[in-house]
């Protein structure tokens, strides 16, 4: 089929095949209406997404949203959370101390090499 002069369709373009409009996702961003990906390479996307480090965090954080959101096991939940919150600080603290220390160790090279 020729996608120049069907309407009913176009060509992905992660995989370049052409596929009818049912096959993607709606977006009123786009001027057909629909994504530039068709289903199957937007959900092969995500999952590659989800196992990068910025794809594991939002994912935790949706995760987190949700079973706060949970009615009967919002007390267990909740406490459970507060734990994971307070090392996710702890870890913080201690990155930024890390840094603050890198960069006094950069500083000391920098005029120790004078």
């Amino acid at each position: 089929m020729d996608s120049l002069g069907d309407s009913n369709g176009k060509n992905c373009r992660k995989c370049h095949v052409y596929k009818n409009f049912d096959l993607y996702y709606k977006n009123n961003k786009m001027t057909d209406g629909r994504h530039s990906y068709c289903k199957e390479c937007t959900k092969q996307n995500a999952k590659k997404y989800n196992k990068t480090p910025n794809g594991s965090v939002k994912l935790y954080a949706l995760q987190k949203q949700y079973r706060i959101r949970s009615g009967k096991q919002k007390k267990n939940n909740s406490i459970i959370l507060k734990e994971i919150d307070r090392k996710i600080y702890e870890n913080n603290l201690k990155l930024k101390e890390l840094k603050k220390r890198e960069i006094e160790i950069n500083k000391e090279m920098q005029n120790f090499n004078r």
